[in-house]
């Protein structure tokens, strides 16, 4: 299957400089891997990362004054999906 894309003269420099290197073989392929990598990103599962829970205490508090503990700082874990 073929057909025309038309690309900025920014990213079209840059494909056929990659294929100038040597690192592949027609600008088509550069194209490919590029989809094959947004392809990649778009469907692996969302990343977590730890938010706060108020009310708990982090573990990495403890040691410290019970006046810091109860001043408001609490940190405890829950994950989430990590916004793009």
């Amino acid at each position: 299957m073929s057909f025309t894309v038309h690309l900025p003269d920014d990213l079209l420099a840059f494909a056929e400089a990659e294929v100038t290197a040597g690192h592949y073989a027609s600008v088509a392929d550069v194209c490919a891997a590029g989809l094959r990598l947004l392809k990649k990103r778009n469907t692996r599962p969302p990343r977590l990362v730890r938010t706060r829970r108020p009310g708990t205490s982090f573990p990495g508090m403890r040691g410290l004054p019970d006046s810091a503990q109860s001043s408001g700082i609490t940190t405890g874990m829950a994950c989430r999906p990590l916004r793009r």
